[in-house]
This record gives C-alpha cells, sequence and structure tokens, in this order.
C-alpha cells in the first residue's frame, strides 16, 4: 500500500464513520518503585476491540498500557494502563464488515487524543516529568497494518 492508497482508504473511513463519543472505561496506574533523577524509557502498547451496536453503530476500545523503564537496569518504575471507549455511528446502513474495517482504522487517531491527554494530565500530578505520547503517522500506521495483515495470506 503506497502513500496515496493508505490516504483514500484514511479518507473514505473518517468520511462514512464519525465518533459520537468518547468514555473513559479504565484507568490503573502503579508507582512500583520511586522515579528519581535517573533516566527513563517509556514502551507504548495499543490493544483494540470492537463490539457492534447494531447496523449504524459499532464500540470500539482503545487499550493503551505504557511502562517506564529504567535505561540502566530495564526495569518497570510505573505502569500506566487506560481504556477508552468510543461510539462510532454511520448516516447509512453498511455491512457489518466495513462497519468494522472503517471503525478498526479510526480507532487509534480518534482516541488516542484522549489517552494522551489524560496520561499527561495525570503525570504532571505525581512529582515527576509528564509523560506525553508522541502523535502518530496515520498512514504509516495503516501502511503498516495492511503489511502485517497480508503476511502469511
Amino acid at each position: 500500500m503506497d502513500n496515496h492508497q493508505a490516504y483514500e482508504l484514511y479518507v473514505l473511513a473518517k468520511t462514512n464513520i464519525q465518533l459520537k463519543e468518547a468514555s473513559l472505561e479504565s484507568v490503573h496506574i502503579d508507582k512500583i518503585k520511586p522515579l528519581q533523577n535517573g533516566k527513563y524509557m517509556n514502551e507504548i502498547i495499543f490493544g483494540k476491540r470492537l463490539e457492534l451496536i447494531n447496523e449504524k453503530e459499532i464500540d470500539a476500545f482503545l487499550r493503551t498500557v505504557v511502562n517506564s523503564r529504567e535505561e540502566d537496569s530495564g526495569d518497570v518504575v510505573l505502569k500506566i494502563e487506560i481504556i477508552y471507549r468510543g461510539r462510532f455511528v454511520t448516516k447509512t446502513s453498511i455491512s457489518k464488515q466495513q462497519l468494522e474495517h472503517w471503525t478498526d482504522i479510526q480507532t487509534v487517531p480518534q482516541l488516542l487524543p484522549y489517552t494522551r491527554s489524560l496520561i499527561a494530565s495525570l503525570t504532571s500530578h505525581m512529582s515527576i516529568a509528564p509523560i506525553v505520547l508522541p502523535t502518530m503517522d496515520i498512514l504509516e500506521s495503516l501502511k503498516l497494518n495492511h503489511e502485517n495483515q497480508s503476511v502469511g495470506e
């Protein structure tokens, strides 16, 4: 998939479904050991799940886990897990497969800003430097996901 194809797919998905509401479902933070003035790296893991409501509505869940590790030892010193739910709707009835496909494309780009904001806010209250998740390249993500789905087919 090239950039032009990825862009067309993203625009098609964004045009045909819309995020109606976003809701925080779960937050869990473990400060495993005190964060000192050392160097840390943040590992970010995403998980997605879809639940069909009806032919025009679907819920998408974005699970984001941040493991903050000491650079020297690799030990996890802080673990954050956040789950957001987004209700996506389409104006016209489409196939279940198309609704799921378009929602899957939109889940991370639409829900990640909520997660990014919450993580920055929460960590700023923890006497540590706020953790700010990086922005993502949506087109590159679409291309990589498309390539990974093609493996073994």
